[in-house]
C-alpha cells in the first residue's frame, strides 16, 4: 500500500500543477489540540496548524488529507510511513530518526501552563510544588526538559488535553499541564473559567517547532522545495500573520 502510493505521489508530482483545484493529497495525522488543530465532532478539521501546513503545501502543488488520530498514533502513521507530513512538533533525538525536521522551525518559543482548581488547596509556586501530585498530561507529547525526564513526577496521561480538564474540573487529578493557547482554549470551551485557573508556576522557553516529512515519504525528494517555501513564509511574516489573526477571532 505505501509502495502503491509513492508511486502515485511521485508520478503526479512530476507533472504537478500550481492550482490546488488539482492538487496531490499528503496525508496528514492530525489530532485535537485546539487551537492549534480543532478535530473533534464531525465537522471540518481547522485550526492554526491546519491552515499553516495549507498555506505552505499549496505553494508546492499539494494541499493535505488530514487523518484523525490520536497524538501517539500520529507519529507511529508517521514512523511507519502511513503519512507524509505533520506540523507542531518538537525535536528529539527519538523522533529525527524516523522525522525530517523541516528547516527553518515555524514557531520558537512556548508557554507551558499548570492549571488547578479554583479554591482546591492545591499551590504551584515552583516546579518542586509538583512532588506528591497527580498531573494530568497527554500521551506521547513532550513539555521541557525537567518536567519530561523527572520520573519521580506523577503523570496521569491520557490522549487528549480537553479528558485533563474534564478530570481537572471532576476533581479526579490535582492539576494538569498544556501549552498555554491550548489550555485557556479548551477553559474557555467548556465554560470553566470559573472552576479552572492557571497557577502561578509555568514553564517559557524559546522552543522550535517544526513541520516534519515521514523519512518513508516520497516528500523527502521535495525537500528543498518545502523548505523554500516554508522560510519565505516566516521571513515575510506570514506564519505570524495567520497565527495572530487565528488567535485574535477566537
Amino acid at each position: 500500500m505505501i509502495l502503491a502510493r509513492a508511486l502515485c505521489l511521485v508520478l503526479l508530482f512530476a507533472c504537478c500543477c500550481a492550482s490546488t483545484a488539482f492538487a496531490q493529497e499528503a496525508l496528514m495525522p492530525v489530532d485535537h489540540y485546539p487551537p492549534w488543530k480543532l478535530a473533534d465532532g464531525e465537522s471540518e478539521v481547522a485550526g492554526i496548524d491546519i491552515q499553516l501546513a495549507r498555506a505552505l503545501l499549496e505553494k508546492v502543488g499539494l494541499a493535505p488529507k488530514c487523518l484523525r488520530m490520536p497524538w501517539k498514533r500520529c507519529l507511529a502513521a508517521m514512523e511507519d510511513g502511513e503519512a507524509d507530513i505533520m506540523n507542531g512538533v518538537l525535536w528529539s533525538p527519538d523522533r529525527a530518526a524516523y522525522l525530517h525536521f523541516l528547516e527553518p522551525p515555524y514557531k520558537n518559543r512556548t508557554v507551558k501552563a499548570l492549571y488547578v482548581r479554583k479554591g482546591g488547596g492545591v499551590v504551584l509556586g515552583r516546579f518542586g510544588d509538583l512532588r506528591g501530585l497527580t498531573i494530568g498530561t497527554t500521551l506521547g507529547a513532550k513539555y521541557f526538559q525537567r518536567f519530561d525526564e523527572d520520573r519521580a513526577l506523577k503523570k496521569d496521561a491520557v490522549k487528549c488535553d480537553q479528558i485533563n480538564v474534564r478530570k481537572l474540573a471532576a476533581g479526579h487529578i490535582d492539576c494538569f499541564i498544556a501549552t498555554e493557547e491550548t489550555g485557556d482554549y479548551l477553559i474557555r470551551k467548556e465554560g470553566l473559567g470559573e472552576l479552572i485557573v492557571k497557577a502561578a508556576f509555568r514553564h517559557e522557553e524559546p522552543t522550535k517547532v517544526y513541520f516534519v516529512i515521514s523519512r518513508k515519504s516520497p516528500l523527502m525528494e521535495r525537500i528543498p522545495e518545502l523548505s523554500r517555501a516554508l522560510r519565505r513564509m516566516v521571513e515575510a511574516g506570514e506564519v505570524d500573520r495567520i497565527i495572530g489573526e487565528y488567535l485574535r477571532g477566537l
